[in-house]
């Protein structure tokens, strides 16, 4: 697909694309990074956003590889780059979220949330708004104009996962080590459902949403399936490994 601007594609975290590969398949072009690469990159038009390990969050031009700009925040970041409007939001492990002109590589604005941000927990951004957990066990909203905080929503133990958004009544899913999945108003940061899980939920990916369901894994080696509006689950499935192969 020509657009793939945040982590799992969509706000719903959905990871899927209609599209599908052109044929033959073969390499176009290769660009070689000073140090490794932990998360996907997020492509928008014509460009190719990604962020490395020393600190180096660039663009490349997306027919070509060429590299465009590149900004260095001298922090590790470990998720990946979102692109909305005119900036590419990126956060660094030491906790700072970070936009940048998406056409320059220029400082628009920074804030420091003051606590680590996890690896692969990846922002969300929607309606103009930015959601990303920190270690401190609270899911942040953030302008994403100025980066100014709008809320704070506590849970009760660290957050390593990425945010999801459910369009059809604004609301903000998220998961906690916590054992808890939470429904948060997108706008006020104010709780309104909380799903005990009985596990805890790790891995950036996250919730991801279809419909009125959302789905998640747990540390506990199972599979869910949520009805948010009313915090029901109306499927849990065990994986199974046999053989090298994994089973649902």
């Amino acid at each position: 697909s020509n657009t793939w601007a945040q982590s799992r594609r969509t706000p719903q975290n959905t990871g899927f694309t209609p599209e599908f590969l052109p044929e033959p398949r073969h390499i176009r072009w290769t660009y070689r990074t000073s140090k490794a690469l932990h998360a996907s990159p997020a492509v928008l038009d014509n460009h190719v956003y990604l962020t490395t390990e020393d600190g180096r969050t660039l663009a490349l031009d997306r027919e070509t590889g060429d590299e465009l700009w590149v900004y260095v925040s001298g922090s590790l970041s470990a998720s990946a780059p979102a692109v909305a409007e005119e900036l590419v939001i990126f956060s660094t492990r030491p906790g700072r979220v970070i936009a940048l002109d998406r056409h320059r590589g220029e400082l628009r604005w920074q804030t420091d949330l003051r606590h680590p941000i996890m690896a692969l927990i990846s922002p969300l951004v929607v309606q103009g708004s930015v959601y990303i957990g920190a270690a401190d066990g609270k899911l942040y909203a953030l302008d994403a104009a100025t980066g100014r905080q709008r809320w704070a929503f506590a849970t009760k133990n660290w957050i390593l996962s990425t945010a999801a958004y459910t369009a059809t009544d604004d609301r903000v899913i998220v998961a906690s080590k916590d054992m808890l999945v939470y429904v948060v108003g997108a706008k006020t940061g104010r709780q309104r459902l909380a799903y005990p899980t009985g596990w805890g939920l790790h891995g950036g990916a996250g919730v991801a949403i279809q419909g009125e369901r959302a789905y998640f894994g747990s540390s506990g080696g199972r599979v869910s399936a949520m009805a948010w509006r009313n915090i029901t689950c109306p499927w849990e499935k065990p994986l199974r490994l046999w053989r090298g192969r994994l089973y649902m």
